[in-house]
């Protein structure tokens, strides 16, 4: 393959690319003064639920954006270093004595980069115990009005400025230039067009998911705009026609209304009796019920926020390791393997869903559907849990006499006393166990170690309960340059084998899992392959 090279692609490029990382941060920080004043806006009950959907969404475009402009900022220093590395290769092969300095290394991390600090989450849009209808005098007093047919009344209290101020925010938002209609991403593109090192592919690729996430983030950005207005809207709709109702709920008696951004407030004439006062009650009811708002508020939707799951190749893009600055442009073919293993700590949980477990070898089965159950349950991969159970007691099982044999365990457990035996299917030790059941003792109040002994579903299920130990209490006190280098089930698997020592005192410390470590978790991971084969590839299960 002739190779075509020319640096200053890269090197332009990644300058672009700071630019917009720059604008980025500017519309970014403008969204959260935006949002800055928003706090209860959604009003109380009844819209608790649109309240909890909103802030849901919300945050997950706030945290798409972080990931967003991390991965913009890190992918200019990682053309940087390409462009660097390709300028030097080319100037160290030019024999000329003539051919000047050699080319300067590039200065990195220049791109501002959006932080919790510049764009936090956004204010809870629940307002506790706001009254969304005042009516007086008969709610003057607020113990009366708790033990009266009143207290049951639950009028929307959201508030239309702050609403307002919301939906301007993320319109603006939507609608500024880095996140509607610039065009980076594909200008790279186009430009590396003419480039045909190897890298150019995962460059290519690294590209599609910036390009996916601007779209991702103004699809979601835009619905929100658009519920939250809807919901002004509707709030605004609605009291008018509660304060239309008004001469209806009293007929006898004399009622003025006034409306604010928060409620509307009924001021009534004259004695109103217990009667009255009920069947006011069911009239506001039926005026609320019967109001499109009420069903907006019970269902909330919001368009476009299903394309956020782009979040996770964005902050993989945004953890991806350097390459070495050497001035070897081999050195560039790195980024594709730390982009792959970086991919595997920011991917969400497998689970496993039957479709047909008849499809099963019967010797597995049960153990297949203890790995399925412990791990959908704790969040861990089922077939990674089923990898660990095939690599260390699945054969040994079947040989000695299948699932109901206990004659190995049996006698491994009366000569632990002398050689620390393991026991049960997956061969676990008794310290180990004792450690899990004192982390999760809600799983493992009445299981004691020895209860390994013939037991596989409880083996199955103390082996789910370690994993998910060794992903609490170490994944997130790995450091980039080992996310870079294993694999997020490499790390797991290695810890398993190796116990908490290890990884607390050599592992992380050192960034490497070593020889050792690496030689088992391979051998778990081509049991993975088999588990991946015997679960999903029989169509007993979907994985997802």
């Amino acid at each position: 393959m002739v190779i075509r090279i020319d640096p200053q692609i890269y090197y332009d490029s990644a300058k672009q690319l700071r630019t917009l990382a720059s604008e980025v941060h500017r519309v970014a920080t403008a969204l959260a003064t935006g949002l800055g004043a928003t706090a209860g806006m959604g009003g109380s009950d009844p819209a608790t639920a649109w309240n909890n959907a909103y802030r849901q969404h919300a945050n997950d475009i706030v945290d798409t954006v972080i990931a967003y402009s991390t991965a913009i900022a890190r992918f200019a220093d990682v053309l940087d270093v390409c462009g660097w590395n390709w300028d030097t290769a080319e100037y160290n092969a030019n024999i000329s004595k003539n051919k000047g300095p050699a080319p300067g290394k590039p200065q990195l991390g220049k791109a501002p980069t959006v932080g919790v600090a510049d764009l936090p989450h956004v204010p809870d849009p629940n307002a506790g115990s706001a009254i969304g209808l005042t009516i007086d005098p008969l709610m003057a007093n607020p113990l009366l009005t708790m033990s009266s047919p009143l207290g049951s009344l639950h009028m929307p209290s959201g508030n239309t400025d702050l609403l307002d101020g919301a939906t301007t925010a993320w319109t603006v938002f939507a609608n500024s230039g880095p996140m509607n209609t610039d065009s980076t991403p594909q200008r790279i593109n186009d430009a590396f067009g003419v480039i045909s090192a190897p890298e150019v592919s995962d460059i290519n690729q690294f590209l599609a998911y910036l390009e996916q996430g601007q779209t991702a983030i103004w699809n979601a950005a835009s619905g929100l705009a658009k519920a939250v207005r809807v919901y002004h809207d509707e709030l605004i709709a609605f009291r008018s026609g509660l304060a239309a109702a008004a001469p209806d709920v009293f007929p006898h008696h004399h009622v003025s209304t006034a409306t604010i951004s928060s409620q509307v407030q009924m001021t009534v004439v004259g004695d109103v009796s217990t009667d009255e006062i009920g069947t006011a009650v069911t009239k506001l009811d039926d005026v609320y019920s019967g109001h499109s708002l009420a069903g907006l508020l019970r269902t909330p939707t919001f368009d476009g926020t299903d394309e956020l799951g782009i979040i996770s190749q964005l902050r993989t893009i945004g953890e991806i390791a350097l390459p070495a600055e050497s001035g070897n442009q081999a050195d560039n073919a790195g980024i594709d393997r730390s982009f792959d293993n970086i991919s595997t700590w920011n991917a969400a949980p497998t689970q496993l869903s039957a479709v047909d477990p008849s499809k099963l070898d019967p010797s597995m089965r049960t153990w297949v559907e203890s790995a399925v159950k412990y791990g959908n349950q704790a969040g861990v991969d089922p077939r990674l849990v089923m990898a660990v159970v095939l690599n260390e007691g699945a054969t040994r099982n079947q040989v000695l006499g299948g699932v109901d044999n206990t004659g190995y365990d049996a006698v491994r457990y009366l000569g632990s006393p002398f050689r620390n035996n393991s026991l049960g299917l997956t061969n676990m030790k008794e310290d180990t166990f004792n450690s899990v059941k004192q982390a999760f003792p809600d799983q493992f109040k009445n299981d004691d170690w020895h209860d390994l002994t013939g037991n596989n579903d409880l083996a199955v299920k103390a082996s789910t309960y370690r994993l998910k130990q060794i992903q609490d209490n170490y994944a997130g006190r790995v450091p980039d340059d080992m996310r870079a280098k294993y694999s997020f089930n490499q790390f797991m698997t290695a810890g398993y084998n190796a116990g908490d020592g290890a990884m607390s005192g050599i592992y992380i410390p050192k960034g490497s899992i070593g020889p050792d470590g690496l030689a088992y978790s391979n051998r778990i991971l081509s049991r993975f392959d088999q588990a991946q084969s015997i679960m999903c590839g029989s169509g007993a299960y979907i994985c997802r």
